[in-house]
């Protein structure tokens, strides 16, 4: 079964706002090249506009929603940088115009209480210097524009967020019910079961002295149901293991597409021994979450065999795999359960996690 990566929410918007909305900066660059200035110092200001289009595009995918990292950070100094770095030739159009793009970029990849501070920083100090520098007429309308457009994307911001939030509440909702559904499954099979023992067990000791034949058949039958009892919780406890694993792969597969991380994973888990189920439910978990945090794959594959599991991607590996909490975790949970983890690195790119048992 292949998933293919449906982009995330924000790198459509990379692709919307960077790429669409990005033709406004052919207003600055027209700017610079009309100047009134060397041909050297023109072609300077065009280039330092280019950079920024670059460094904007490129800095969606290096932002996080949950806390604030150096990456992101980097790029708004260096958008900030080479946009006021076009001011001698191309006058206010270069810096307002990329102010605009610069308060959109902050609301998509900084926390939102971090994002709007910085997205209302850059729009009042722009308001500050056109009001200081007397050109409110000629400039007064890129910056009205400029307060819609960080309406607008924070608008989308938050719906976004909102709709991931919804999606993790169901998620809770879903695994909630199958809690109850196995708690339901265990006191049906256990319930009646356990009953009938207790009652036999009393009947037997009661009919110890009075009739010993009869408390041994009481006796065996007991026997028999305890045999069956355990029996039937094996069986339960295997086909709980099998939907655990299900449910690892579907919640993998969610995840990593949610990502923009294209997907193969089986169809099947009836090929794993029913023993390894559980064990390699939990290594699919932490190694699609490395692949998710760590890996800047585009790609993932997921292989099951009897008594073997592999997630591979196609990131950027290393030749030196460090092994976090999580590995290292996962490694002594697989040791302990008499089997392998090893890490490699892929040939082409990436990291290839893999357990035998």
């Amino acid at each position: 079964m292949s998933a293919e990566a449906n982009p995330n929410p924000w790198e459509k918007s990379s692709l919307l706002l960077g790429g669409i909305w990005l033709v406004f900066l052919a207003f600055p660059i027209v700017s610079a090249w009309q100047a009134d200035a060397a041909l050297w110092a023109r072609m300077a200001t065009i280039m330092c506009l280019v950079c920024f289009a670059v460094v904007y595009l490129h800095g969606y995918s290096v932002g996080e929603w949950e806390r604030v990292t150096w990456p992101p950070m980097i790029h708004l100094a260096i958008m900030l940088v080479l946009a006021m770095a076009t001011y001698p030739v191309a006058g206010f159009n270069g810096p307002i115009t990329c102010a605009i793009f610069m308060m959109a970029y902050t609301v998509f990849v900084f926390p939102l209480h971090v994002s709007l501070v910085v997205a209302f920083v850059i729009h009042v100090t722009m308001w500050l210097i056109v009001v200081l520098t007397g050109n409110v007429s000629e400039w007064g309308y890129l910056m009205a524009l400029g307060a819609m457009v960080g309406i607008g994307v924070t608008a989308a911001r938050m719906t976004a967020q909102s709709g991931e939030r919804y999606q993790e509440t169901e998620r809770q909702l879903v695994a909630a019910q199958e809690r109850e559904r196995v708690a339901r499954d265990v006191h049906d099979l256990l319930g009646h079961t356990l009953t009938a023992i207790t009652v036999k067990a009393e009947l037997a000791e009661k009919l110890i002295d009075a009739d010993t034949a009869r408390a041994r058949t009481e006796v065996t039958e007991i026997q028999q149901l305890s045999r069956e009892a355990i029996t039937e919780v094996r069986q339960t406890v295997g086909a709980l293991r099998a939907r655990r694993l299900d449910a690892e792969l579907f919640g993998a597969t969610t995840a990593l597409v949610d990502a923009g991380i294209a997907v193969e994973v089986p169809e099947d888990v009836s090929i794993v021994e029913p023993r390894l189920r559980m064990l390699f439910a939990w290594v699919v978990r932490e190694a699609t979450t490395n692949v998710l945090r760590h890996s800047n794959a585009t790609r993932c594959w997921i292989e099951l065999g009897q008594s073997h599991v592999s997630i591979t991607d196609n990131g950027r590996g290393s030749e030196a795999v460090l092994e976090g909490n999580g590995l290292k975790g996962l490694r002594e949970r697989v040791e302990e359960a008499g089997g392998a983890l090893t890490v490699s690195v892929r040939d082409g790119g990436g990291t290839i996690v893999e357990v035998t048992a």
